[in-house]
């Protein structure tokens, strides 16, 4: 047996992105969106801004998150106030992401990741 096929091996790209209890987390809150967040009614934006609170969100007054959204980590996510995240919108962030005041967010994607991206032309 090579060092490559034991769990625990010095090569980084053999150990998970992140810890047992990010993940365990990450699956709470997938299992909480799945049964309660997602088929809330629209207008219950109250509710789901309670559960998102829950995880960990920074909240301002008058958000506004709807319910087809798809929020990867909620503990990273930070909105001021009056911010609008319209059905469709993707936030995949696995570090912080902060959304401005009155800032609505359509059928678009927002990354906070520590990955270099780069541009091809």
């Amino acid at each position: 047996m090579n060092s490559h096929t034991v769990a625990g091996a010095s090569d980084p790209s053999l150990r998970p992105s992140f810890p047992l209890a990010h993940r365990a987390r990450r699956q709470l809150w997938n299992i909480v969106a799945l049964l309660l967040f997602r088929p809330s009614p629209r207008p219950a934006h109250a509710w789901r801004a309670f559960l998102l609170r829950l995880f960990g969100a920074q909240l301002g007054k008058d958000c506004h998150i709807y319910p087809r959204a798809e929020i990867w980590a909620p503990w990273n996510l930070r909105c001021d106030d009056t911010v609008g995240v319209a059905d469709g919108a993707v936030i995949y962030n696995p570090s912080l992401i902060s959304i401005g005041s009155h800032a609505v967010r359509r059928t678009c994607a927002a990354r906070a990741t520590t990955i270099p991206i780069r541009r091809f032309r």
